[in-house]
């Protein structure tokens, strides 16, 4: 019995949607909190672990360095966008107005990228956006690293 017939059953418990993520059915976890959050609007368990599971949905985005180059991966980016782009600007060390972007299309969901970083990486940011119809729109953004000498 799927998630939703047992929340329509009246099988409605925060423990059974923990059950539900625990085992990779979101789907199913958040029919279930859906339901027990329309019988109580005010439930605290079920408003933390939706929370919680919005959380686990959103993109992210981290930088791996190494000599003279970066990884980009990312995870959960949205599917149904068609045009994604890893996006990474680096700054020199020894010349910080010495400014370099690399952008590489992207389509998977999850995935990783390397970009050259220059001879002399300083500092490294690196976003994911999706730049379908009108203006670009920014969807995780990697911790910004700055590289010891």
């Amino acid at each position: 019995m799927s998630g939703e017939a047992l929340a329509l059953a009246g099988l409605r418990s925060v423990t059974l949607a923990r059950l539900y993520l625990q085992q990779g059915h979101h789907e199913a976890a958040r029919a279930m909190l859906e339901a027990i959050l329309e019988e109580t609007p005010d439930d605290g368990k079920a408003l933390a672990l939706r929370d919680r599971l919005r959380v686990c949905e959103r993109p992210t985005l981290r930088v791996i360095v190494e000599p003279r180059a970066a990884t980009i991966a990312w995870q959960r980016a949205p599917s149904e966008r068609g045009d994604l782009h890893a996006v990474a600007v680096t700054f020199g060390r020894a010349h910080p107005q010495t400014v370099r972007v690399t952008s590489r299309r992207v389509a998977a969901r999850d995935g990783q990228v390397m970009v050259d970083c220059g001879e002399d990486p300083g500092s490294i940011v690196a976003l994911l956006i999706a730049a379908g119809e009108g203006s670009p729109r920014t969807l995780a953004v990697a911790e910004p690293l700055s590289l010891c000498p």
